[in-house]
């Protein structure tokens, strides 16, 4: 389908984010990975676990918790809501709730930009308007190499507001510059952050080897 996103596309944005490869429902679907074996791995994930779905050539974005599975879909569809269902029994998960997120402009294609915009904002704990709305995103194609310049558009585009912090100890209350919601993000170079994360014991044991 052209200018869709693929799965290498969100997989380079989203590293670090999801836990999952954005390819793993269409494997699902081709049998090249087993229902056993997805199940095993969502269950042994850290909670809140982030994903982005492939479904009847779509991508919708999805978190699942202990007793939640929100689905964020910006071109919802009965078929879409029956398939996402179905999979949430065969996985074991908690049936779907499919929140109100707004929505792509028809025939866009833009689904798996939204997607990955859902999944920052997810994890950013930055709240997604409520509404029922037909959005462009179509600025935010060629930023895949330039993260938090698609998060920063792409809260402008949805009306996302950033984070900000409260000073306490009495009143009057001073409100402080908005948060730096990127620091989490940020790098110093351009795409160290495509690079996976080293963690301690890891970084521990290589010490030690050396």
């Amino acid at each position: 389908m052209a200018n869709l996103w693929s799965a290498s596309d969100i997989d380079r944005m989203l590293e670090g984010v999801t836990c999952l490869p954005a390819d793993t429902f269409w494997r699902l679907t081709k049998g090249t990975i087993t229902v056993d074996d997805l199940r095993e791995r969502l269950r042994q994930a850290s909670r809140p676990v982030r994903f982005v779905v492939w479904v009847r050539h779509h991508w919708v974005y999805a978190r699942v918790n202990s007793d939640s599975f929100l689905v964020s879909d910006s071109a919802p569809s009965n078929p879409v809501r029956r398939d996402l269902v179905r999979l949430a029994t065969i996985l074991g998960l908690p049936t779907p709730t499919f929140l109100v997120v707004p929505r792509q402009q028809r025939g866009s294609n833009e689904c798996g930009v939204f997607a990955t915009l859902f999944a920052f904002l997810d994890s950013l704990d930055a709240k997604v308007p409520q509404v029922d709305a037909a959005v462009t995103l179509h600025k935010l194609r060629g930023l895949t190499k330039r993260k938090e310049e698609f998060i920063r558009q792409g809260m402008e585009a949805l009306g996302v507001r950033p984070r900000a912090a409260v000073v306490g100890g009495g009143p009057p209350k001073k409100r402080q510059e908005p948060v730096d919601i990127f620091a989490d993000l940020r790098v110093d170079e351009p795409d160290q952050w495509l690079t996976p994360p080293v963690s301690s014991t890891t970084a521990a044991a290589a010490a030690a080897a050396s």
